[in-house]
């Protein structure tokens, strides 16, 4: 179930009332201008277009003013490199440089970063610890082979 933002009942309410005054006023005005068939015509087309555009109107503000970000879940992508004598992972972790962490736990490489980032990264065998280099949010992590 998707929780409504607290300000959309009452904005919506806000445009129901004015609406409604507005079709208040525009049927008083244009029944007492033109009287007849013609007078409740031009009132009954008036009435459709305002509901139509209070419909629009609130659509927008739904959408625009009331709109709850959505943090992209993004798949992290990185590379694993086995050379001869050396893994090397490379990928793109959020910084800044100084929040940038990485550290070795058995076989298990753990990877933090800027903005609350964290990965784990299981790595195929035994390695030595790690050198490190981060540059413009790439990070290179060269592992030694036991």
């Amino acid at each position: 179930m998707q929780r409504k933002p607290p300000n959309e009942d009452l904005i919506s309410a806000a445009i129901l009332l004015l609406g409604l005054i507005v079709i208040g006023f525009l049927l008083i005005l244009i029944i007492r201008v033109q009287r007849g068939l013609l007078g409740i015509v031009l009132a009954g087309l008036a009435v459709f277009l305002l509901v139509y555009w209070l419909r629009e109107l609130r659509k927008t503000v739904k959408e625009e003013w009331l709109a709850v970000p959505v943090q992209q879940q993004v798949e992290w992508a990185y590379d694993l490199i086995d050379r001869d004598s050396e893994l090397i992972l490379v990928a793109e972790v959020p910084g800044p440089e100084d929040q940038v962490k990485v550290k070795l736990e058995g076989r298990v490489l753990e990877i933090a970063g800027g903005h609350g980032f964290h990965k784990r990264v299981k790595l195929p065998r035994n390695v030595e610890k790690p050198e490190t280099t981060y540059n413009y949010g790439v990070l290179e992590v060269r592992l030694k082979k036991k």
